[in-house]
């Protein structure tokens, strides 16, 4: 009823002075379906190699928050400025928008009001609840600016629904991995408490999605002072040596990463403590992972490369500042016990082996997987995942799925041969999907066709800026 109350309040006049009855979210355009709806299909965590999970854990950490960023990122000056008291302001060429989000707050639906050649629409929310309309110089499809502290509070009613939805989903795979209730609770918490770390949130959709067609995207964040978040942005920035890129960028998927990890590895070390205490459950096991995990993370440099397509399967690179702290934590037996454990979350039993290869003196770490469930996972060949990691040329190499022995390798002969060169990226973050191919894959696996309707690939690209981050998304 609290929920209801609020709803009504926040959204209680119209601006022609008239109350708007309280509305459950519908589409922008079409009919509106009161009836909620809660897909119960069952999401298996589909098990990856130990290391893959471990080390593209520290290669995300370095940028958890670009991570968090993805979904959003600095709008342009599409529109006339927004009023200080403006909450939510959404701005559009298109009337059908428009009148979509004037149904969403609870609007008479009518047909839709005809917008000017080379003016949009503005529908700006204050922090009183009212409403107003009017028309602007603007040509972007759509924008969206919003305070989303302001909106996780006046729509808390969806808030909880989103809630319960994501904690039964979410939770169903992360029990799969032998993670508690208590814990999967408190991940769900922090996922839903960020927004009121957020001061702005703005999207910028310049045209209309049509298949076959490319378009850009930009969405980003502005960080509330004094907040978590905003001293993790502040403490962003790229590494001053940058970083090598692999070879082999025309694979389906690619990912490059330059954040020097030192800066911001205060603001991540409380969550290194809580990933320790949900990756294992014994206290006496936990004493010892986390002090090692420590002197790993306080290894790395933070730059990074990736490739992967299923042909070749996965290459990774990572610079570090230590590599012989790296090396000695991968030859303790902690980290072999650590693996271990780890790798029963993965749904499987790991046979870790140091020393495992030498190439050129450098020890290679083998890590079998077999799995307890293959399913029709394409990578696990007799049930079985191979991953192959080194110390070698100042990074860690890996190599997973496909012929991993081959692969790293090729990769310690890359590293200590020096034919990679450490350069600017540039960018935060780029990371390049080719939809059609991946698409391609998946529609082969499961007997059907690819649609058409598919994107042929997606590129994103993470900056900072004075505000917070920024985000590009090109589809093409």
């Amino acid at each position: 009823m609290r929920g209801r109350q609020s709803y009504a309040r926040a959204f209680g006049t119209a601006s022609n002075g008239s109350r708007i009855r309280p509305a459950t979210l519908a589409p922008l355009s079409g009919p509106r379906d009161r009836r909620p709806t809660l897909s119960r299909r069952r999401h298996l965590l589909r098990p990856f190699p130990l290391d893959t999970m471990r080390l593209a854990s520290v290669f995300s950490r370095s940028s958890l928050a670009l991570a968090v960023a993805c979904g959003a990122v600095l709008a342009q000056d599409q529109a006339a400025p927004t009023t200080t008291s403006s909450q939510l302001v959404i701005t559009s060429t298109d009337s059908r928008v428009a009148s979509g989000v004037q149904r969403m707050f609870g609007g008479a639906a009518g047909a839709p009001a005809a917008i000017g050649e080379g003016k949009a629409l503005v529908l700006s929310l204050d922090d009183g609840g009212k409403l107003a309309t009017r028309e602007a110089a603007g040509d972007a499809w759509l924008v969206i600016e919003a305070k989303p502290a302001f909106l996780m509070k006046t729509f808390s009613k969806q808030v909880r629904q989103a809630r319960m939805t994501a904690g039964m989903m979410g939770g169903m795979a992360l029990a799969q991995a032998g993670i508690e209730a208590e814990a999967i609770d408190e991940v769900m918490d922090a996922l839903f408490e960020f927004p009121n770390q957020v001061e702005t949130l703005t999207v910028t959709i310049p045209r209309k999605y049509e298949p076959n067609e490319s378009m850009a995207i930009a969405v980003g964040l502005a960080p509330k002072a004094e907040t978590w978040f905003a001293g993790l942005v502040a403490a962003l920035k790229p590494h001053d040596q940058g970083l090598r890129r692999l070879h082999g960028h025309d694979a389906m998927m690619t990912a490059d990463i330059d954040v020097d990890f030192a800066a911001i590895y205060p603001s991540l070390e409380p969550m290194v403590a809580r990933f320790t205490t949900f990756m294992v459950r014994d206290e006496a096991l936990r004493a010892k992972v986390g002090p090692m995990l420590d002197r790993f993370y306080k290894g790395v440099s933070g730059p990074g490369s990736m490739s992967f397509d299923f042909e070749n399967g996965m290459q990774f690179l990572m610079e570090l500042c230590d590599p012989d702290a790296v090396a000695q934590v991968m030859a303790d037996p902690v980290y072999l016990e650590y693996g271990k454990v780890a790798s029963e979350m993965a749904g499987g039993v790991a046979d870790v082996t140091s020393n495992a290869v030498t190439h050129r003196d450098v020890a290679v770490t083998k890590t079998v997987i077999e799995l307890d469930d293959p399913g029709n996972n394409p990578f696990a060949k007799d049930g079985k995942t191979v991953t192959m990691a080194a110390i070698s040329g100042g990074a860690m190499l890996m190599t997973s799925f496909g012929d991993a022995d081959a692969g790293i390798k090729s990769l310690i002969d890359l590293a200590l041969d020096g034919k990679l060169a450490r350069a600017p990226l540039g960018k935060l973050m780029t990371a390049h999907i080719d939809v059609g191919r991946f698409m391609g894959f998946i529609a082969e696996q499961m007997g059907g066709a690819p649609s058409d309707d598919a994107p042929d690939a997606v590129d994103v690209s993470l900056a900072k800026n004075v505000e917070g981050l920024r985000i590009e998304v090109n589809i093409k």
